[in-house]
């Protein structure tokens, strides 16, 4: 994987270096690199994919060589005030919100757009409810790997021939962590694109907006236990933020 490496300053938060820049200036550094035709890698850590990387060193390594690695957890932000990390987070910047100003540039620049992922027919339904929501937007959707787990590489040769078909200044990966960082990753030299970018859930909550959270509860950085109550199924998924505020103090106790 060869990624044009950032200009934008990163603090290192348990080994994982996430990137110390307001959303402002992450949408201005991602455009120029689209103008300048510098291709770059987006990834969207939280304190979940964080502890997996501790263990998976493959995955580490994706999160730390990423030319732009954002603040998509507001525990990712505690940690580098808890932790006295340099140089400070300045906000939280999720990947769903980066990605909806990206859509927005992208239909005014008339650069293209792929969505790759997410469950059967989101991708192509989330084109749907996006063209009729950004007008002009030059956009296609595709479901990919269908087993992101387990796939061939005729299956995966497929689909890196299908987006390059379409050049896609903008891919939008959605396999979901560490399978769609894995991917992106491994085929990135081989993509037709500019800036390869994994969204995680973000198609689902295109299709069905009730997943998004209500903003007051973004902005107390509530995301988690609305989705929670949304989807109980996310329990187990709390226990790695736990684990994360444990090592956190570890960390911090042992400093």
């Amino acid at each position: 994987m060869r990624v044009t490496q950032s200009v934008l300053p990163k603090a290192r938060i348990l080994r994982i270096k996430v990137s110390a820049a307001a959303k402002a200036d992450s949408l201005a550094w991602i455009e120029e690199c689209v103008e300048l035709k510098r291709k770059i890698m987006v990834v969207t850590p939280n304190p979940e994919q964080i502890m997996l990387a501790q263990k998976d060193g493959s995955f580490r390594e994706i999160l730390n060589q990423a030319s732009l690695a954002l603040c998509d957890g507001e525990g990712l932000r505690w940690a580098s005030r808890f932790l006295e990390v340099q140089p400070p987070i300045p906000e939280r910047v999720t990947g769903e919100e980066v990605m909806n100003a990206l859509l927005e540039r992208a239909m005014k620049k008339e650069w293209k757009v792929m969505l790759v992922g997410g469950r059967p027919g989101v991708a192509q339904k989330a084109v749907i409810d996006l063209r009729m929501k950004i007008h002009d937007l030059r956009i296609q959707g595709i479901e990919g790997i269908r087993n992101i787990r387990h796939f061939s590489r005729e299956e995966n040769g497929r689909v890196v021939k299908q987006i390059n078909r379409f050049k896609p200044d903008f891919l939008f990966v959605a396999f979901g962590a560490p399978w769609q960082e894995k991917w992106l990753a491994q085929n990135f030299n081989a993509l037709n694109i500019r800036v390869g970018m994994v969204v995680g859930g973000a198609l689902d909550m295109i299709v069905d907006p009730s997943l998004r959270p209500p903003r007051f509860m973004t902005l107390l950085g509530l995301d988690w236990f609305y989705r929670l109550l949304r989807q109980p199924w996310r329990l187990w998924r709390q226990i790695a933020l736990l684990r994360f505020i444990l090592l956190a103090v570890k960390k911090r106790l042992s400093q």
